[in-house]
């Protein structure tokens, strides 16, 4: 459980800065494939889903870790644990037949 000083120190010390990018020229605006439907597809068809995301002891330890990295103020672990997550579900959504597609290279 994190402490509440350590909640002050994030609370006072970060910021969140949402990034909404242009897509690419031939790009749809909206996604092709809704995420609740892309995740439906992606518990059906994806190895990687299947062998890999839904490990129970993946998730638990994805989060003690964060926990600790919350505890101890150190952003470059949470933020390295926060990025590995986002790549396993791009490579699930890749993974995924057919394929989806979410991130385009001004966004990765």
């Amino acid at each position: 459980m994190t402490d509440p000083a350590t909640l002050d120190f994030w609370v006072e010390n970060l910021s969140i800065i949402v990034c909404v990018v242009k897509p690419e020229k031939g790009q749809n605006t909206v996604k092709e494939i809704p995420s609740t439907e892309g995740m439906a597809l992606s518990l059906i068809t994806s190895e990687l889903m299947k062998h890999g995301r839904l490990a129970p002891d993946l998730a638990s330890k994805h989060i003690k870790e964060l926990i600790e990295a919350l505890n101890k103020r150190d952003f470059a672990a949470f933020a390295e644990i926060t990025i590995k997550e986002s790549n396993q579900l791009h490579a699930i959504c890749q993974d995924t037949y057919p394929s989806i597609t979410y991130m385009n290279e001004y966004s990765r």
